[in-house]
């Protein structure tokens, strides 16, 4: 077992492109649940990250490369300089600046279960902001006319894209993007083409705001996009994770007693190096099968616990 570990380890390391979970269990003949197991413990050791996503597939980065080695380090030194709280209130603030007109726009990124969305979503909310009326909130897949016709129609508004990492993706839609974001006092957007849609300018004024929440290895996105914008990482480790989580216990799942949702922390943080997710959403269902025991006397509810995280 062992010895299958370490080569699953040196053919995850060698990959040169994004690779899925699926991708590498068929290369390998391995199963999906060894391979995954393994790409948790590179990405807790800070040498595989999240990349992106297509429809519920989830595809990774390998860190193999000293120059993307170099870029790691980067980070996560810069990161060290802030504590989860505090990075996770910068969601906050920088959130505010958009809303409130000092930067046209966010790009938060990081892995996926620390609450990047929530918290953009709340502070909209926190701001009297109402979806479909005050902000346009937009999930999953974008195409480039698809994208234009959507800062088209929402020229003077605010624009969320979560998880929508398409726009990353498609040359034409980092083109649009650039426009939108530029820096120029008046940011012109263009699409000419002999396919435009009847009714559609061909060229318009795009004076809204966005704000991007994604997964996706920022090293992956345009550099062009990112120096038009501010961009805020929230990647932790599993225990930045598990020390940001415990400071979440009086605001999850606020109807539990405290002692038991306190009792769930210590046993995910005591197992955090072999769960295959670790964030907030793995504490919100280990909370409830917790709830659920106290309901149904049963005693087995660590293990109902690391069967389903």
């Amino acid at each position: 077992m062992k010895k299958d570990r370490k080569e699953m380890r040196s053919a995850i390391l060698s990959e040169s492109s994004p690779f899925s979970i699926k991708d590498v269990s068929e290369k390998l003949k391995k199963s999906h649940s060894l391979v995954y197991g393994v790409t948790q413990e590179l990405i807790a050791e800070g040498k595989v990250c999240p990349d992106h996503k297509i429809g519920k597939r989830i595809f990774y980065s390998s860190f193999s490369s000293a120059e993307r080695e170099d870029s790691v380090d980067d980070v996560a030194e810069h990161l060290s300089q802030f504590n989860p709280s505090e990075r996770m209130q910068y969601i906050k603030d920088l959130t505010d600046m958009v809303i409130d007109g000092f930067t046209p726009s966010l790009l938060v990124t990081g892995m996926s279960g620390v609450g990047k969305t929530y918290l953009v979503k709340k502070r909209l909310e926190e701001k009297e902001k109402i979806e479909g009326v005050d902000y346009k909130y937009i999930q999953g897949h974008s195409s480039p006319l698809g994208l234009y016709m959507l800062l088209h129609d929402n020229r003077e508004s605010t624009i969320v894209f979560d998880d929508c990492d398409s726009v990353f993706r498609d040359e034409i839609s980092v083109n649009i993007l650039k426009c939108a974001l530029d820096s120029y006092a008046i940011r012109h957007v263009s699409w000419h083409s002999s396919r435009i849609p009847e009714g559609l300018d061909d060229s318009f004024v795009f004076s809204g705001n966005i704000i991007f929440v994604s997964n996706y290895d920022s090293s992956r996105i345009d550099e062009a996009i990112k120096s038009r914008t501010i961009v805020l990482c929230v990647s932790m480790s599993r225990n930045e994770i598990s020390e940001y989580m415990r400071t979440l216990i009086p605001f999850i799942e606020p109807h539990v007693d405290e002692r038991f949702k306190y009792e769930v922390m210590d046993f995910l943080d005591n197992k955090k190096r072999e769960l295959k997710q670790f964030n907030i959403r793995t504490l919100i269902k280990a909370v409830r099968i917790r709830k659920m025991s106290t309901r149904t006397g049963n005693e087995k509810w660590k293990e109902l616990v690391l069967a389903v995280s």
